[in-house]
């Protein structure tokens, strides 16, 4: 066992970053917000609104013209692909009426943000890992729109869930609105700060691995109950 004059230096500086991690919260209101609305929600709105649609949207955004060129791609042939993809924004009302009336083992909300996730995640792999000459255009398409199928999925159901606990605390509202669009801000300035150089350096393909990793950590508050989707007693 090290001494315990060896410890003392990363004892306090453990200290200090608790500190101040402490005092951020405080200054950021992200304690109030937590005391209020739970953890729990807030790990769910980071996952889904910061890291997902703020950030990997954002990076991997650009790259798609890139990728269409790179199949010789003409522009109004390009236009009807970009419709085709974006079509999961267009469904968010399909896709809310069917969770609310198609629940999955009385769960009307994870399920179906985990399935959603799981094919997002595969087709991201697959643009990134499969190589050019291996993937059609076709099938370029069928994965952009599995990953904006997640994006939309994902952004409608934890939007649904923020406005039910607003319902409840309505003068705590304003400060929720201000931790999603600021942290969804924020994270797109980063996203757009990065992918140029990004793109530049590695091409269009690599942004697409590295948006794997904000893409699969909402499995995680997923699979542990985060969004609080309790069933109704009758399906228990």
């Amino acid at each position: 066992r090290p001494p315990r004059s060896t410890l003392f230096p990363y004892t306090t500086l453990f200290r200090s970053v608790s500190n101040l991690l402490h005092q951020a919260e405080k200054a950021t209101g992200i304690d109030e917000l937590e005391r209020h609305f739970g953890y729990k929600l807030l790990v769910m709105l980071f996952a889904s609104q910061h890291l997902m649609k703020g950030f990997a949207a954002t990076f991997t955004g650009p790259c798609v013209q890139y990728l269409y060129g790179s199949y010789k791609v003409a522009g109004p042939q390009m236009q009807i692909f970009s419709g085709v993809t974006q079509l999961p924004w267009a469904m968010k009302p399909v896709i809310g009426l069917i969770s609310d009336n198609l629940p999955i083992r009385g769960y009307h909300k994870a399920p179906y943000m985990l399935i959603a996730s799981l094919f997002g995640i595969g087709a991201c792999a697959s643009i990134g890992v499969v190589p050019h000459d291996h993937m059609s255009v076709g099938r370029l398409v069928v994965c952009l729109f599995l990953m904006q199928l997640q994006l939309s999925t994902c952004d409608l159901l934890t939007e649904a869930k923020y406005a039910e606990k607003m319902r409840a605390k309505p003068e705590q509202g304003p400060a929720l609105m201000t931790f999603v669009w600021f942290g969804l801000q924020f994270a797109g300035l980063v996203a757009v700060a990065l992918i140029g150089p990004v793109m530049k350096h590695f091409g269009n393909r690599i942004p697409f691995l590295m948006a794997l990793i904000p893409l699969s950590l909402i499995v995680i508050p997923l699979g542990k109950g985060f969004m609080e989707d309790r069933r109704p007693a009758s399906n228990i």
